[in-house]
């Protein structure tokens, strides 16, 4: 498996990636279920397999594109050997797109991962008309991730948010009150706060407590609060975030592995390598040895 990556930073964390992925054979398909914190938008630009998507098998064509979820477990298989298999990836944390300052957030852009009717389907198929207008989007947005000329950064924003707005009308998400959005709203500052401190703070000890307490709620309200905005638990988003911070210390620095279980908040070296094996399914120093998209965190 071959790969390009591009990513945007914010406090060390990613906040926007463009991911390629290049699969020749069936033997390089993603061979175990995954599962991160950030919601992704993917496009197959060549080949053919299968996407399964928490119980739900779908086809995979050039041109489809497809909506995942922070919760939802999704694994490619059977790709045709005939033919090079090429998906494109754009991952995003949602904080990259919660402009809260203006107007140019619209709190339905996240409804197609959170809100979803019962009719939903993952994949945009690649005869609909959206999708080749989010097509064109794409080759977009890696232009801009390659070329990075001044303020590519904003334009990547507005292109996703681009993408979010046509994938909202495909879905049919479009119709939401003054009042609800304002709520909305409001709800999405108040997450902003918490994981803007997680992420300033990653390195010390954060309880459940500490995290409520930024928004001035108790803990039980918080975590459910959390887990209806966002899929995931405190707890979960927060080992997930620790974990991915490690797995780019492992592979882009020459820290030695308690530098790094302190720097992304284990108390000691056991305990991180007991919540890595957990995730990963391997210990830290078989990922040091592995490319970055070679290492997911799987659904266990």
């Amino acid at each position: 498996m071959a790969m390009n990556y591009e990513v945007i930073l914010m406090d060390g964390m990613n906040l926007l990636s463009l991911e390629t992925y290049f699969l020749n054979t069936e033997r390089e398909c993603i061979n175990e279920f995954i599962v991160h914190h950030e919601l992704e938008i993917s496009l197959v630009k060549s080949g053919q397999g299968e996407y399964l998507i928490d119980g739900k098998t779908y086809e995979m064509r050039e041109g489809d594109i497809f909506v995942l979820n922070n919760i939802e477990f999704h694994q490619i298989v059977n790709i045709n050997p005939r033919f090079e298999f090429v998906n494109e990836v754009i991952m995003f944390d949602p904080r990259f797109v919660w402009a809260l300052e203006s107007n140019l957030f619209d709190a339905r852009f996240l409804s197609i991962f959170f809100e979803r009717k019962p009719t939903f389907k993952n994949r945009v198929e690649r005869d609909c008309p959206v999708a080749l207008e989010i097509r064109n989007l794409f080759v977009e947005m890696s232009e801009e991730f390659r070329e990075k000329l001044p303020e590519y950064q904003l334009l990547l924003k507005v292109k996703l948010l681009n993408i979010l707005a046509l994938l909202t009308r495909h879905y049919g998400l479009t119709k939401i009150g003054k009042e609800e959005y304002s709520h909305r709203k409001q709800d999405l500052a108040l997450l902003n706060k918490v994981t803007h401190f997680i992420d300033l703070h990653i390195a010390e000890p954060i309880r459940l407590e500490d995290m409520a307490a930024i928004v001035y709620m108790n803990p039980s309200y918080f975590s459910t609060f959390f887990k209806k905005s966002l899929g995931i638990n405190p707890s979960d988003y927060l080992a997930r975030k620790r974990i991915r911070r490690a797995i780019e210390f492992l592979q882009n620095s020459d820290k030695t592995i308690l530098e790094i279980s302190t720097l992304c908040g284990f108390n000691n070296t056991a305990n991180f390598n007991k919540t890595f094996k957990k995730m990963i399914g391997k210990v830290p120093s078989e990922v040091r040895k592995l490319s970055y998209k070679e290492v997911q965190i799987p659904a266990r």
